[in-house]
């Protein structure tokens, strides 16, 4: 009795252990990280588990989630060195199952999943066997790829994807079968570079809505599409194969492309006679094992479009145009020229714009008025404005204060004259360019005024020396006036 009184005392600080150690199912930050085996006995407490699981990368070497049923999230397992094994008998549900760089993973099986939107798996060198999702499916499945493994087979994979099925760079697969009957529009279906590949079954397919590709399969030697009617998406057939039979084929509405390096010249000669009611585009390319250049059947007409509503039925023996492929040399020689000349035309342009204007400033210059600022000498003894003289009144005015009032001829004008003069002034300031390309003619005519005033003056007049800026000359009285002819002033 004694015994059990211990016992007793213990129960409940055990009890309260195991509530203080359970993991939280719907964690705050939305995911759960896997580092030791009790992250994973805490774990297995949870039937489902809202968020992400991830696996550490110094995590365990064996995880076993037994008593998990479902995660909301996803299953995210990678770059664990460590990881042997990775098993679930009870999980069913996940969103996205991840798998990625485990170099010791060999066992990997969870046979009660029946709902995954998707499996990405790749560089699993050591996994050689599986088993997944061996009940019925449930949902959709957006994308499948698996990738850069040590699997040999994938009976386990059976269900319709309708994204991307994506099984290649796997070296020790050697059979895989697709068990539906059509590949749907936007799914597309890649099996690429599975060297030990034989048997590739796609006895099923009877239509292409999306995708088929399949290439560098070099195990391969004869594949068969026995059932498949129709091709409104994209089939691709690349590789070493002796036999592709398509015995079915009605419709063409998308594309096909077949190359083989060795001699699959029956497939060409049948696309060629027995399918003359195809619309689409299709590449037979058949190389013979006896010969260096491959055998060619090409069908270029695409399907007739409005703008072509009598297109004929295509002659098989029309060659497709050949492409014209243009170098960056051959763009540039023609694309420099032009560049250079369209700049010589911009350069030219300009110069001869700033020519224009310079010549335009210049004749201004000559023709624009003096400045306010400017002394007139006349300016308080007539209403005769003379800032805008030209170059033939300045030479007179100079004359006439040379001459003062010595000359015999200075005499009081009258009335008349005076008005005449000031009409003629006026003229003078609205002086024009007529009046400045005219001004070698004036100055020849001063020249001669100025040898007649010479010969009659009595004054003997000293050699003219250049002309310098006109300085104010003194203001004359109110009767002084300036000559029409000669600029001599009169009284």
């Amino acid at each position: 009795m004694k015994l059990c009184v211990p016992s007793l005392l213990v129960l409940p600080f055990q009890l309260l252990l195991c509530v203080v150690s359970a993991v939280d199912c719907s964690p705050a930050s939305g995911s759960i990280t896997i580092k030791t085996t009790q992250n994973i006995a805490d774990l297995n407490t949870c039937k489902d588990f809202k968020g992400n699981i991830v696996v550490a990368a110094d995590g365990p070497s064996s995880i076993v989630l037994d008593g998990l049923t479902s995660i909301s999230g996803n299953l995210d397992v990678e770059n664990v060195d460590a990881l042997h094994t990775l098993t679930s008998t009870t999980l069913e549900a996940v969103n996205v199952f991840t798998l990625r760089n485990l170099p010791k993973l060999s066992g990997v099986s969870f046979p009660a999943l029946r709902t995954f939107g998707s499996i990405q798996w790749d560089n699993l060198p050591a996994l050689e066997d599986c088993s997944v999702a061996t009940a019925d499916h449930q949902g959709d499945i957006q994308e499948i790829s698996i990738t850069n493994t040590g699997l040999k087979s994938l009976e386990w994979l059976v269900w319709p994807v309708g994204g991307q099925l994506n099984i290649s760079y796997n070296p020790e697969l050697t059979a895989f079968r697709v068990p539906y009957s059509s590949i749907n529009v936007g799914s597309t279906l890649t099996f690429q570079d599975n060297p030990a590949l034989k048997a590739l079954s796609l006895g099923d397919v009877d239509a292409i809505y999306g995708a088929l590709q399949i290439s560098g399969n070099d195990a391969a030697k004869e594949l068969s599409l026995g059932n498949l009617q129709k091709i409104s998406g994209n089939l691709q057939i690349n590789g070493k194969f002796t036999n592709i039979t398509m015995p079915s084929l009605l419709e063409i509405h998308g594309a096909l492309s077949i190359e083989s390096t060795s001699d699959i010249s029956p497939l060409c000669t049948f696309l060629d006679t027995h399918t003359p009611s195809l619309k689409g585009h299709y590449d037979c390319i058949s190389k013979k094992q006896t010969t260096d250049q491959p055998t060619t059947t090409t069908n270029p007409v695409t399907s007739p479009t409005p703008s072509s509503p009598g297109s004929s039925t295509p002659t098989w023996s029309e060659e497709p145009k050949k492409e014209q492929n243009y170098s960056i040399t051959t763009i540039l020689a023609a694309v420099i020229p032009s560049v250079i000349a369209a700049t010589i035309a911009i350069v030219a342009l300009v110069l001869l714009y700033l020519r224009r204007r310079a010549a335009r400033s210049q004749i201004q210059e000559i023709t624009e008025p003096k400045p306010d600022d400017y002394s007139n000498p006349f300016a308080s003894s007539t209403t005769v404005h003379t800032s805008g003289l030209s170059p033939y009144s300045n030479l007179h005015s100079n004359v006439s204060e040379l001459y003062g009032d010595a000359s015999p001829r200075h005499e009081l004008m009258g009335q008349q004259e005076r008005q005449e003069i000031s009409g003629k002034m006026v003229r003078l300031e609205m002086g024009t360019e007529r009046e400045v390309q005219e001004l070698g003619v004036m100055e020849g005519s001063f020249d001669f005024e100025i040898h007649e005033l010479e010969a009659s003056s009595p004054i003997s007049l000293a050699p003219l020396t250049p002309l310098t800026p006109l300085t104010p000359l003194t203001p004359v009285s109110p009767s002084v006036s300036v000559s029409s002819r000669t600029g001599f002033l009169r009284k």
